[in-house]
């Protein structure tokens, strides 16, 4: 990056969601600095299950296929009572719900230790020119009309940063919340602790993930993960005095004695090992002036159903293209879309996983289980509280969401589904996310007339495609794309000509049951201000 150069947003915090933030607004030109309080990269699985919503983030952002190539294998859970006796096994493989389709490409989700994720993310930012300043405490800031002024410490130095927006995605123990004024309401579960860590099994094949019931509640949980590691979860009750076991080896291997009833389990080698315990919390706004807050920052849950890191790095996804275009010149209301569509979500989520979480602490019938039937639910599709895929996630109600009449069977607000297209200049497969790739609007022209023309101010913004019904073979333009088995059609609800305009995050805009461009110019205007 140049030294000169000013900064344009500071992310305060490197985990999933500064990263994936920092990759997105790098992309589109932004000049950004990215901290973190940390000398080195936190360790550990942590945040393990990435979404089917966020792998297509991770796809859009580069990183999807070096993340699935670090996932650990969805294998059978085996679940054993109190009396170590094989109580049911299930294997989400069979589950229809995660085979593939046209539409929605990826439907189960991606088990990666949060350490890989992250190192994956910091060597996709890499190539935009940007690192993480690691070492570096925010202290302070004060923001005006113009700009934040932060100060940052790292080691015996101060040092003063002038940005035009600050980003918080440091945590639930935000700085920048703290210091922000944003309120942060909400409970703590005082009762309720995990202990979660990273270990080596002997006594085990690596072929199932094993869930043994404890005589006093809850259960141990051991899944194989990637490289030979595996991921250990138990209860931590606290003794008579109130104090929690401690993080160690021989906690790990007592909690494997009282659970496992045969065979002989050992645990060795910890990498990583942690107590945790539920905070139910969220702000009551997302953005304070030229302050904003993305992730954990902004709201905490239970772990139960995987949803919290993805639910950030979708804050970041959501966030990203609002504040490029708005320091390029876009209105400023445009960043109040990012608290408008987003909180509500967060709602959303710390309600589901809240009920899920109970859920799962209930005794199965019988009373030497404990949460079975819930796990089962999740892991088959048939979750009661939320869709933890997120797929179904959408914006209906939003003010970027625009249907200019009722054509289509998507509607405004919604994800824009993947579809299955040849691209007519050379008879190549196609598929829609490819055409989304990148910081751009896509504008899909359903008619087998010439796709609208937009003004020179938006080729940059906005790439259209013709999507038809047949073509010519001969025609040159790499925009136009042949639906041959109306994959693309079916998934978008249209029956005659339509234009569905896609914003730069994967979701539907604007909906219009003809091919004339004047909507869309007028959503243009509205949104990007030109």
């Amino acid at each position: 990056m140049n030294d000169f150069m000013p900064i344009e947003v500071l992310i305060v915090g490197a985990g999933p969601v500064g990263l994936a933030l920092a990759i997105d607004l790098a992309s589109r030109g932004i000049a950004l600095r990215i901290i973190d309080k940390l000398t080195f990269p936190a360790i550990g699985s942590r945040a393990r299950g990435i979404s089917p919503r966020t792998q297509e983030i991770f796809e859009d952002l580069g990183v999807l296929k070096s993340v699935a190539a670090c996932a650990a294998p969805i294998l059978p859970l085996r679940f054993f009572d109190a009396g170590g006796r094989l109580v049911r096994e299930i294997d989400p493989r069979a589950n229809p719900a995660v085979v593939p389709t046209s539409d929605m490409p990826y439907r189960a989700p991606l088990m990666v230790r949060q350490t890989d994720t992250e190192v994956i993310l910091r060597q996709r930012l890499a190539v935009f020119g940007y690192e993480v300043e690691m070492g570096c405490l925010l202290t302070n800031f004060l923001q005006d009309a113009d700009c934040v002024t932060a100060t940052i410490q790292k080691g015996d130095a101060v040092e003063t940063i002038v940005t035009r927006f600050l980003v918080g995605c440091d945590g639930g123990h935000s700085v920048v919340r703290k210091n922000g004024n944003f309120s942060f309401l909400g409970e703590t579960w005082d009762d309720t602790h995990q202990i979660f860590a990273n270990v080596q099994v002997q006594g085990l094949e690596p072929t199932y993930w094993h869930s043994w019931a404890l005589p006093g509640g809850g259960s141990v949980m051991l899944q194989p993960m990637h490289d030979g590691e595996w991921f250990f979860a138990a209860p931590a009750a606290a003794d008579e005095q109130g104090e929690l076991p401690s993080t160690s080896l021989e906690t790990l291997q007592k909690l494997v004695d009282m659970a496992v009833k045969s065979p002989k389990v050992t645990v060795s080698n910890p990498t990583w090992i942690t107590i945790w315990r539920p905070n139910i919390r969220m702000v009551d706004r997302y953005r304070n002036g030229r302050v904003l807050l993305a992730g954990d920052a902004a709201h905490v849950h239970s772990a139960a159903g995987g949803q919290g890191m993805n639910t950030g790095i979708q804050d970041a996804y959501n966030l990203g293209w609002k504040l490029a275009h708005v320091l390029r010149g876009a209105p400023e209301s445009l960043l109040d879309t990012y608290e408008s569509e987003r909180l509500p979500v967060a709602k959303g989520v710390l309600d589901s996983t809240t009920n899920r979480h109970k859920a799962m602490k209930q005794t199965d019938a019988g009373g030497k289980t404990t949460g079975v039937q819930a796990l089962t639910n999740l892991v088959t599709g048939k979750d009661p509280f939320g869709d933890i895929t997120q797929l179904s996630i959408a914006y209906r109600e939003s003010s970027l969401s625009a249907n200019v009449d009722g054509a289509t069977g998507i509607r405004a607000g919604d994800r824009a589904p993947d579809a299955a297209c040849i691209r007519v200049c050379d008879g190549k497969p196609m598929r829609l996310f490819d055409v989304f790739q990148g910081t751009h609007f896509s504008l899909l022209s359903f008619s087998d007339e010439f796709a609208p023309c937009l003004p020179h101010q938006y080729h940059t913004d906005v790439q259209t495609y013709a999507i038809r019904s047949s073509g010519d073979k001969g025609e040159s333009s790499d925009h136009i794309l042949i639906d041959c088995d109306e994959n693309a059609r079916r998934a978008y609800g249209v029956t005659n000509d339509a234009l569905i305009l896609v914003r730069p995050d994967g979701y539907v805009g604007l909906t219009a049951g003809s091919i004339n461009p004047q909507p869309v110019l007028d959503y243009l205007q509205r949104v990007l201000g030109r």
